[in-house]
């Protein structure tokens, strides 16, 4: 009965462990993800004030001391990396790209792209889309990335001078 008891304790200890070690390896790497965007912040003269990551995906804004907007996507092609200057947008708003599949009851609505879309006040820039999801290369479900579209383009116009 003893040896019960004995074995039982071991084994929560090693379930206690195993969690320690794996709660301490996913900060340490979140701790890295944000490194690189901060590391780009700080290239551009700003400090993240506000962040999020998803996937491949870092996004942040300096809302104190440069007043800029960063954002970090890796693909599978290529790496896109912006720093954006709040003074310089007009406006922020979500972009989709919808399709519909299927035919008559099975007709359904399918999400491609979900983007913020930039516009500048000099109408001589063209509008920078920075991807949140797109089905090419993103799977074929959305994760959140509409509903977090939607927040950041909210966060953005809410920090744009007037």
């Amino acid at each position: 009965m003893g040896t019960t008891y004995l074995i039982l304790a071991i084994c929560a200890l090693a379930a206690i462990a195993l969690q320690f070690y794996f709660s301490s390896k996913r900060k340490q790497q979140k701790k890295k993800i944000l490194a690189g965007l901060t590391d780009y912040a700080a290239e551009h003269g700003g400090t993240i004030s506000r962040h999020f990551e998803w996937s491949d995906t870092l996004i942040g804004i300096d809302e104190t001391a440069s007043k800029k907007f960063f954002f970090i996507r890796k693909r599978p092609d290529k790496e896109v990396r912006k720093a954006i200057d709040l003074c310089d947008i007009s406006k922020c708003r979500v972009d989709t790209v919808s399709r519909t599949a299927g035919e008559g009851k099975n007709r359904q609505t399918v999400i491609d792209r979900v983007a913020l879309a930039i516009t500048y006040y000099d109408k001589t820039r063209p509008e920078d889309l920075l991807e949140f999801y797109n089905n090419d290369y993103d799977g074929f479900t959305l994760n959140g990335e509409l509903q977090w579209a939607e927040k950041w383009s909210y966060i953005i116009n809410t920090s744009l001078f007037r």
